[in-house]
């Protein structure tokens, strides 16, 4: 028998996070009103970021004075900001360049807020004026036509720039040169830094990154928005992209934001949008149903590749943003900033029941660190007095056994009631216990406690505990270890006698195993309880079960894994057959057992149930001709629905009296012989692994609400099963049924 359990489910609760945002504090006169929602402006093309100028009426000087203008023509490096600090705008003069008939000044205006904002519609850059070193006043003869009012439709997004070419009529006399903007101090340059030409060429290649950017919002505060990777090519930059919850509970949002929202800016503070972006974040950058706690949402957003690519901003709303910097050998580093560039914005300040959850889990680390350190005193001071002779036996019995990265965590799905803590307690806290034994880091053990917490003077102890099932074995009585090549025995002391049998049987069974061809692990888990009370603590199943194969489901956002791999022995029901080779023997249990275990990295928590059964039954020898004449003679085979079955989380499920689970277990083994009899071995395991290519993210969908995985999936195996079996063997269930039930009364 095999028992799967997901004790890293979540309960999905209906959750629905707006947005909330305030707009700024009305600005000056010169700023309309701020954004409040991000401006998605692009303020220049993309293809060509500088557009022609549009010529204006004729300028002249306002006055002149006979001067030699000797400044050679070319390109000159300006680079010279000044901000109105009343609007956080920067006015830029980039660089300047020098024809035989003008002077052609690239501008800017810039955001340098982390808030959208707007620039009156009133604001034209043909008020700008140009004064030379001997008081000659120029008017602009032409300006692009992007700048022609500084003003953008949508706004600009925090460190945006509007840039753009203002030219004026050659000046008569030379410098220094101010350019005067309303509302700004002048701009004051000269001609006396030649611009060196833009070689940098950053070859184009995959770069990973590790980047997290936070939001100082309360709704996507818990929500981490991680840069993976950055790819660049000729034409395209693009980064892969994962929005994790790192919060307790499911994140769900009620509108707004997609990946169309994302912007990369240049160096000057040029934007770019998208071009395009994984299917998932056009609409959204969660699922519409929300995202469990520790979960990511992952996929990649492509932008046009600037021009200047030696510095880059990728940028999301809400968000701290990141610069990247590239050299002629590619990516160099990456640095969290402010959405406009600057140090980056504070995290958010945790709630008062955020950090009352924090004091509780500062509990459990100290008692997980003591355990781990074999610090008894530290171990027992996390405990009331009442609790520290059991807990003691408790800590004593742990040092005995190899464990290793003994954790202990609140559940995500904690609530902390207020009330409560302010009179000091919290009750009935689910605490997540994790470990793996030393040598085995691949198989993690879960477990669910629920600790009630009380503070005592100035410090907070646990006051009461219960266990879930299968409980930890060494909490509940006395063990001792044994160890095989194989085998990790976990047993009671009353056991010991039978313990060197038992171990043997093991071995047998594993080099049985390998000889058939399985691939087994290096070591598997034996827990062998003393007696039926004992069995039942652990498993919660009674006398009639011999063995439970047991382990949990991780579910990622990119697999599904298998952990805490181990198998329960009955051995109180088991003394009788101890010894005896058949179907029901101690020996051939095992084997049932550890052909699970074997296969439980191949076996989804929706393969159905009659399969892995079936499996496990055929592989262990248990499906003898005796049984096949009970089933046939005794079994009433024609009453069992094939897909009924698949429906199933475990056999005899649908039988209060549990009298059909013998034959179900047989019809099972029935099914399973007369697959590899005719169709072979090969295609057998086909079908056995296909249930592994399913995508998680379809599996995610199904999942119902207060489920856990490998309960509540019967509509999803009845909706994948035929389509596996087609696939492999061109039948349909109703089919497979009616032939092995033709077989059975050949």
């Amino acid at each position: 028998m095999t028992q799967l359990q997901f004790k890293t489910s979540w309960l999905l609760l209906p959750l629905l996070i707006t947005f909330l945002l305030a707009g700024c504090a009305t600005p000056p006169p010169l700023v309309e009103p701020p954004s409040i929602t991000p401006a998605p402006q692009v303020n220049q093309s993309t293809d060509n970021p500088t557009r022609p100028p549009t010529v204006s009426a004729a300028a002249t000087p306002t006055r002149s004075a006979p001067n030699n203008f000797a400044a050679a023509r070319g390109d000159y490096l300006i680079n010279q900001r000044t901000r109105n600090p009343k609007i956080d705008f920067d006015a830029i003069i980039y660089r300047v360049s020098l024809t035989e008939s003008a002077l052609v000044v690239r501008f800017g205006m810039q955001n340098m807020s982390n808030d959208s904002r707007y620039l009156s519609a009133s604001f034209k850059s043909t008020e700008l004026r140009l004064v030379d070193s001997a008081g000659n006043e120029y008017r602009p003869l032409a300006v692009s036509d992007n700048i022609e009012r500084f003003s953008l439709k949508d706004g600009y997004l925090p460190g945006q720039a509007n840039i753009g070419e203002v030219t004026f009529p050659l000046p008569t006399a030379g410098g220094p040169f101010e350019l005067h903007v309303p509302t700004f101090e002048p701009l004051i340059f000269t001609l006396d830094q030649r611009v060196t030409p833009n070689t940098l060429n950053v070859p184009s290649g995959e770069y990973p990154l590790d980047v997290v950017l936070y939001s100082s919002q309360s709704a996507l505060s818990r929500l981490d928005l991680r840069l993976e990777r950055v790819t660049v090519t000729a034409d395209e930059i693009s980064f892969a992209i994962a929005f994790v919850n790192t919060g307790r509970r499911p994140i769900g949002l009620g509108s707004g934001l997609s990946g169309n929202d994302s912007r990369v800016f240049d160096a000057e503070g040029v934007v770019y949008a998208p071009l395009r972006m994984s299917e998932q974040f056009r609409t959204a950058i969660i699922p519409s149903d929300g995202l469990l706690p520790g979960k990511s949402y992952r996929g990649e957003i492509v932008f046009p590749r600037p021009q200047d690519i030696d510095q880059l901003r990728f940028f999301y709303p809400f968000y701290s943003a990141a610069t990247l910097s590239f050299n002629e050998q590619g990516f160099v580093r990456a640095t969290v900033t402010s959405a406009s560039g600057g140090p980056p914005p504070p995290t958010t300040t945790p709630t008062s029941a955020e950090l009352a959850l924090q004091t509780l889990e500062a509990v459990l680390n100290r008692q997980a660190q003591a355990l781990m350190t074999s610090d008894l005193a530290g171990y027992l001071s996390t405990f009331a007095p009442e609790l520290q002779p059991e807990q003691e036996r408790i800590f004593q019995r742990s040092q005995q056994l190899p464990i290793a990265e003994y954790r202990l965590v609140l559940s995500p799905n904690t609530i902390l009631l207020e009330s409560a803590w302010e009179r000091g307690t919290q009750d009935r806290m689910t605490v997540w216990l994790s470990y793996h034994w030393r040598g085995m880091p691949d198989n993690v053990f879960q477990h669910e406690l629920r600790y009630w917490f009380t503070k005592q003077a100035d410090r907070w102890i646990v006051s009461r505990y219960e266990l879930d099932q299968p409980s930890l074995f060494w909490w509940t009585d006395d063990v001792q270890l044994s160890e095989t090549d194989h085998f990790l025995i976990i047993h009671r002391p009353a056991m010991a006698d039978q313990i060197d049998e038992i171990a043997a049987e093991c071995e047998q069974v594993y080099t049985e195993l390998q000889a058939a061809g399985f691939s087994l692990d290096q070591k598997y888990i034996i827990f062998v309880p003393i007696d039926q009370e004992d069995f039942r603590a652990q498993t919660g199943q009674g006398a009639r079960t011999l063995g439970v194969a047991y382990w949990s489901y991780n579910l990622t956002d990119e697999y599904i894994q298998s952990q805490g791999r181990a198998f329960y022995l009955n051995g109180a029901s088991l003394t009788e057959y101890a010894n005896v080779d058949n179907s029901f023997g101690r020996k051939a249990t095992i084997k049932h057992e550890m052909v699970h275990l074997v296969l439980a990295r191949e076996t989804m928590p929706f393969t159905p149930v009659w399969l892995i059964e079936g499996t496990a039954m055929y592989f262990a020898d248990q499906y003898r001709p005796e049984l096949r004449r009970y089933l046939i003679q005794e079994g009433q085979p024609d009453q069992i629905d094939l897909t009924k079955l698949t429906a199933a989380d475990q056999l005899g499920q649908f039988d209060m009296l549990g009298k059909s689970v013998g034959p179900e277990y047989l019809f099972s083994a029935e099914t399973v012989q007369y697959l590899i009899n005719t169709y072979g071995i090969e295609r057998f395991w086909e079908f056995y692994r296909s249930f592994t290519t399913i995508p998680t993210e379809r599996l995610q969908q199904a999942i119902p609400l207060f489920t856990v995985l490998g309960s509540g999936l019967g509509p999803f195996r009845n909706e994948v099963t035929p389509e596996m079996l087609n696939a492999v063997y061109g039948l349909s269930l109703v089919e497979l049924e009616a032939a092995v039930k033709a077989n059975l009364q050949q």
